[in-house]
This record gives C-alpha cells, sequence and structure tokens, in this order.
C-alpha cells in the first residue's frame, strides 16, 4: 500500500499499461535491425536471437531462487537496472538510429542462397504502412498466415502469463521450479536457432511454422493431464521447438514479403496481431475462462483455436496476386501503381514456395 487515494490494484495496472506501451515497439525494432544488419544473410536471424533465449533462461533460474527468499521487489529493480543497461548499448549501435541499405548479392553466390534470399526490387519508398497493412489482409495467403499468427499469440498469452499461476496455486510448485521451467523450454531453443539457416533451408518457413503448431498444441493438451509440476515441466521442451520453430518462420516470411523500407513495419504487424491483440485476448479471455471452468477447459480451449488457425494456414493454398492501390499524385511524382510481385524464395521445399511466392514476396513500383 503506497498510501495513494487509489486501490492499489489501480496503481498497479496504469503501470503495467505504461510498461506495455514503452515495451511494444522493441521486439519489431529489435528484429528489423537485426535482419538489416546481417544483409542477404537474414537466414541466420536465429544465431543471433538465441542469445536472448540464453539470457532469458539465466534471468529466470536466478530469479525463481531470489524471489522465494527475497520477494517480488528483485524484479522490479532488475528491469530498471538491465533495462538501462540495454538502452546505452543499443545508442552506442552504429546502425540502431537508420537502417542501412542492404548489401546485394555477390556474383556467384547463387549456392549460398537462404530462404529469404529473394531478387526483391528497391526503391519502393512510397509505400505507406497503411497500403503494406492492407496488402497484408486482403491476400489470402499472408491473410491465413497472420489469422494463424494471432491463434497463436492467443495460445501463447495463456501459456505465458497464466501458467505460473497454474503452477503455483493448482499444483503447489515452487518459484524455483517456474524458472526451471523456463531453463528447460530454452534448452532446447537453442539447439534450433542455433541452426536456423539449416532449418529454414531444409524444412521452408510453412512446414517449419506448421510444426511449431502442432507442438504448441501437443504441449497444453498434456497441461491437462498433469498431475503436478514436474509433470508440466516434462511438457516445456515443447514451447522450445514451438518458440524456435514459430519464431524463426514468422520473422524470415514477413521479411520475405515486405520492401526494404519497410522492415520494422512488417515485423510491427506481425508482433501486433500476435503481441498486440492475440495477447490481449488471450489473457482477458483467459482470465474469465480460468475463474467460470478451470485450467483444463482453458487449455484444451487454446489447443482448438491453435488447431483452427493450423488448419487454415495450411488449407489456404491458391496463390493470388497481391496489388496495392496508387498513392496520391502529390505524394508520390507523377501516376505510381503498386503492386506485388511473385518473387523466388531461395531453396524453399516446392511445397513450400506458394507460401512464400504467393503472399508479398516482393513490393515494387511499376510505373
Amino acid at each position: 500500500d503506497l498510501g495513494l487515494p487509489v486501490p492499489p490494484f489501480a496503481v498497479f495496472v496504469a503501470c503495467r499499461l505504461l510498461i506495455a506501451i514503452v515495451f511494444s515497439p522493441v521486439s519489431s525494432i529489435l528484429n528489423a535491425h537485426t535482419l538489416a544488419s546481417l544483409g542477404g544473410d537474414r537466414a541466420r536471424f536465429g544465431e543471433e536471437r538465441l542469445w536472448g533465449a540464453i539470457s532469458w533462461a539465466i534471468a529466470n533460474m536466478i530469479l525463481g531462487v531470489v524471489m522465494d527468499h527475497l520477494g517480488t521487489w528483485v524484479m522490479y529493480i532488475g528491469t530498471v537496472v538491465l533495462g538501462g543497461c540495454a538502452v546505452v548499448l543499443l545508442s552506442g549501435s552504429s546502425g540502431a538510429r537508420k537502417h542501412q541499405p542492404l548489401p546485394d548479392a555477390a556474383p556467384g553466390t547463387e549456392q549460398d542462397a537462404t530462404p529469404t534470399d529473394s531478387k526483391r526490387p528497391r526503391g519502393a519508398v512510397n509505400i505507406s504502412s497503411g497500403q503494406l497493412l492492407k496488402a497484408y489482409m486482403t491476400n489470402p495467403q499472408s491473410r491465413s498466415f497472420f489469422f494463424a499468427v494471432f491463434c497463436l499469440g492467443v495460445g501463447m498469452s495463456l501459456v505465458e502469463n497464466l501458467l505460473f499461476l497454474f503452477f503455483v496455486e493448482d499444483l503447489g510448485a515452487s518459484n524455483a521450479l517456474c524458472g526451471f521451467s523456463v531453463v528447460v523450454t530454452v534448452a532446447f531453443e537453442i539447439p534450433l536457432l542455433s541452426h536456423s539457416k539449416s532449418l529454414l533451408e531444409r524444412f521452408g518457413c510453412r512446414l517449419l511454422f506448421s510444426i511449431g503448431l502442432v507442438c504448441y498444441i501437443v504441449r497444453v493438451l498434456g497441461y491437462t493431464i498433469c498431475p503436478n509440476g514436474w509433470c508440466v515441466v516434462a511438457f516445456e521442451p515443447l514451447h522450445g521447438v514451438t518458440f524456435a520453430c514459430c519464431h524463426l518462420a514468422a520473422v524470415q516470411y514477413v521479411s520475405s514479403i515486405t520492401p526494404e523500407e519497410q522492415l520494422t513495419t512488417g515485423q510491427g504487424v506481425m508482433c501486433s496481431i500476435q503481441q498486440g491483440l492475440g495477447y490481449f485476448v488471450g489473457t482477458l479471455g483467459g482470465g474469465f475462462v480460468i475463474q467460470l471452468f478451470g485450467e483444463k477447459v482453458l487449455y484444451r480451449g487454446a489447443a482448438s483455436l491453435v488447431t483452427l488457425g493450423l488448419l487454415v494456414f495450411r488449407l489456404q493454398g491458391m496463390e493470388t496476386p497481391l496489388v496495392l492501390e496508387k498513392r496520391p499524385a502529390e505524394v508520390v511524382e507523377g501516376e505510381a501503381s503498386v503492386a506485388i510481385g511473385k518473387e523466388a524464395s531461395g531453396r524453399l521445399e516446392e511445397d513450400d514456395t506458394e507460401l512464400a511466392n504467393a503472399a508479398v514476396p516482393a513490393l515494387g513500383l511499376a510505373r
């Protein structure tokens, strides 16, 4: 109690809202910055992302033990200190203020092409964020992908925000065991992220994303038969597979269908649908479901929703070229129509090319 004339919970909600606003663009900005820094070898994104997974595991393991002895206040101090360190490090990064132009592939390196090395036209500087979003949502291929991302976002919110309540209140687990469960998930994320390029080349974005969704479904159904916390931990490796496969595939797919100048916007759309809309719907609705029906109904419902997203994603097989409307004449010099072309996407498997090629592999200005 801070002695304020408002309920403590209202203060907590206000603080959470402020944190959400501040952190909402972080993921998309970091993703786009990393992709721009990697240049033509974007399939190695996972090799950079794995360091986030390692720090996540270390932080959760330490916090689990410390919180059991000192309380939750340790989290807030750590957030302020480490957040300040991150800001200082990013401020000193040479490419932090503006994405540098991506280098073109050197002649004769076609054999080293990655699933996201497509010959995208440059110069689409006049494509607005509204046009990009409309393009995503009006094309059947990309729309089915983002619907699956939304379903996964709802499901992941129930795990990341409500699972530890299930751990502690229903199964009687300690905070230390909660932290250990995160270490288990990361132990399976790291090898997958470190081999991101080979995984994308072997399976393609479409199949890799589908594998992640299937692992989520199996995992949450397993929760409903667990009698104790250690049983839940046994299913946690599947979370590592889900996160690594879905995150790699989604980031690479959105990167391959978005023009260079809109990298951050494209990643922002994906993060907004998954971590914004999906997490909002999942966390808010999940709380009511737990209160009225219990955790088993909650996680079975989550499995059903993600299954629906998987089916829509897999069954959308029609290739539909996506066309954007013209920009106003006063904005674009001369009359310009913006069309989304169909480009090859490296070494994707044949059954995966329909996703990468059909949706929005490249945006260019046809004059």
